[in-house]
């Protein structure tokens, strides 16, 4: 009878040992969840501020996306004014490399109406254009060539031409007998006295490095007309 009791009294001890162990299982899955819940409702709260923080980087970038399509629109017409400009300035410059030059502004003028070419690539261009004039004013060139314009004392001949600068672009025959300047108010050549021969024929061996750099008196085109040159002199 006891042992029978005994028996009854494990029986019920086990019992209880499996519902505690199984009440304690359901209280550390309770907490578990709870632990979850409360880091799912954190990590919501923050996705929320995170996607509120992106729509209005988004609704920036598209204000600024608006506002570099006006500001392309309004490039355009400044390139195309630039370019004219520049068209012009060539047009009346001394006439040096002048197929070079225009194919250089009908290159540039393509590029201007080319849909899939970007306006800060085509203002690069532009800008890479000036540039390029502006270095034809700091050095001294020299070239031999025919010379075309059909009024000039030695039309159709090869002659030595010499550009200093900006400041004056001359001509000399291949016998060193005669030279020429460009007149840019009457855009004509006009022959120089035999006497500036030697100057120009130093410019040219300056231009080929043949010759130190020096000091050259060469005449210059008097500012406001074409008719009779200064006798100022260029340095190199």
């Amino acid at each position: 009878m006891a042992e029978a009791g005994q028996k009854a009294s494990r029986t019920s001890q086990s019992r209880i040992d499996q519902l505690d162990e199984q009440a304690q299982r359901q209280l550390e899955e309770t907490l578990e969840n709870e632990r979850q819940l409360k880091l799912t409702s954190a990590y919501n709260r923050q996705l929320k501020v995170l996607l509120q923080d992106q729509s209005k980087s988004i609704s920036e970038l598209e204000r600024s996306i608006g506002a570099i399509d006006d500001i392309e629109r309004g490039m355009l017409p400044l390139l195309n004014d630039m370019l004219s400009d520049l068209r012009s300035f060539v047009g009346q410059d001394q006439p040096f490399l002048s197929l070079e030059r225009e194919e250089r502004l009908a290159r540039l003028e393509t590029t201007l109406t080319k849909a899939d070419v970007s306006v800060a690539e085509k203002y690069r261009q532009v800008l890479q254009a000036y540039q390029v004039e502006l270095e034809y004013a700091r050095n001294l060139e020299t070239r031999t060539a025919v010379l075309n314009h059909p009024a000039a004392p030695h039309a159709g001949k090869q002659v030595q031409f010499v550009r200093l600068g900006r400041l004056g672009y001359y001509y000399q025959t291949l016998d060193g007998q005669y030279s020429a300047m460009w007149q840019p108010q009457s855009r004509s050549w006009e022959l120089l006295d035999s006497v500036h021969n030697p100057a120009l024929t130093e410019a040219i061996q300056m231009a080929r490095s043949e010759a130190l750099p020096g000091l050259l008196y060469l005449p210059l085109p008097l500012p406001g007309t074409g008719s009779e040159p200064s006798n100022a002199g260029g340095t190199q």
